[in-house]
């Protein structure tokens, strides 16, 4: 266990080494920038489907199950829409499947 960290270097190092990875976002209070930052970096598609589960848990709509998409190969992805209908998305490349 570690404490809340902020938005700098320091989570990505821990994250790498830590079994879970919680991302706590107050919906309007956060900025979008950071949110998306984070979201970019996620490595695997257990955190795709952790990220999915928080955004319903909450208040999200889902607007994509985590699941490989068709885009591209090794393009696995899910997609909340936030509560002011904003279409989030979290992905990950698999690059074990790609060409």
């Amino acid at each position: 266990d570690t404490p809340p960290l902020g938005p700098v270097v320091d989570p990505l190092i821990v994250s790498q080494v830590a079994d879970k990875t919680i991302y706590v976002v107050r919906w309007a209070a956060t900025a979008r920038e950071m949110v998306a930052q984070s979201i970019e970096r996620l490595s695997g598609r257990k955190q795709v489907a952790a990220f999915h589960k928080a955004g319903l848990a909450a208040g999200g709509k889902d607007n994509g199950a985590p699941g490989y998409r068709d885009y591209s190969p090794g393009y696995y992805a899910a997609f909340i829409l936030d509560p002011d209908g904003n279409n989030i998305e979290a992905v990950w490349y698999d690059d074990s499947k790609a060409e």
